[in-house]
């Protein structure tokens, strides 16, 4: 824990850094909403913000979401250089707020079926459909900005787009902890073609055959979120990028 006078200074800066909070509750009361036409069986969740002394992003119950503002600061948000590492501080920004709000009450109320092996297959299409779901309730740009990517991250994926897959694939039975730590893990990264690749490509690919799918298959977002066997995500996959 930070000293109270460290505290003091959070506190303080925060108010400068997340900006408006008129404006945040707006996207949120507009995500909430998307949220609860998208997936209408799901409770609409209270949101609160909270000091946590750069300890924890978000936080999630059944029905309730709280959300750190001393770790959504900015990426050059000097104290953040001294206690976390550069792909940490890639997502500790206040546009990302809403975003990981939803996805995490997204992954609390929708885990892993209790059924899965825990195959790198079955977590990263899993992923890949919360991704999915939470890009279209809050309407984010783009996945690589949603996972931290930067510009030369999205244009080393664009170069290998079809070794990406063909690398991660290799790996879709795997339940090696090494193995699912450098395929979906942020702190972690897997060599592709002799280079560093960038970090949870795993997810990235299970993202794309979630695209794919919902391309060619009219299911609503309830019934995606519902759903337990994604294996027909997975043979619809023809492995190309569109």
């Amino acid at each position: 824990c930070l000293a109270a006078t460290a505290m003091l200074v959070l506190m303080a800066d925060g108010e400068e850094h997340v900006g408006d909070m008129q404006r945040l509750n707006a996207r949120f009361a507009k995500a909430l909403d998307r949220l609860a036409e998208e997936l209408p069986t799901l409770p609409r969740p209270s949101v609160y913000a909270q000091f946590s002394g750069m300890n924890e992003s978000v936080v999630v119950s059944d029905s309730l979401i709280g959300f750190s503002i001393d770790k959504y600061m900015g990426v050059d948000y000097p104290p953040y250089k001294r206690y976390f590492y550069d792909h940490q501080r890639a997502t500790m920004k206040p546009d990302r707020i809403v975003t990981d709000c939803i996805f995490f009450y997204l992954r609390n109320n929708f885990p892993l079926p209790d059924t899965a092996a825990g195959t790198l297959l079955e977590q990263m299409v899993h992923l890949g459909k919360l991704n999915w779901i939470t890009q279209k309730v809050v309407e984010h740009d783009r996945l690589e900005s949603a996972l931290g990517y930067t510009v030369s991250d999205v244009s080393w994926i664009r170069k290998h787009g079809a070794a990406i897959i063909d690398y991660v694939m290799t790996y879709q039975s795997s339940t090696d902890p090494q193995v699912l730590r450098s395929l979906l893990n942020p702190a972690v990264s897997a060599t592709i073609n002799g280079e560093q690749a960038p970090v949870m490509l795993g997810i990235w690919v299970g993202r794309q055959m979630v695209d794919q799918y919902m391309k060619h298959h009219p299911i609503t977002t309830q019934e995606l979120a519902t759903r337990e066997n994604l294996i027909d995500i997975v043979a619809a996959f023809n492995y190309k990028l569109e």
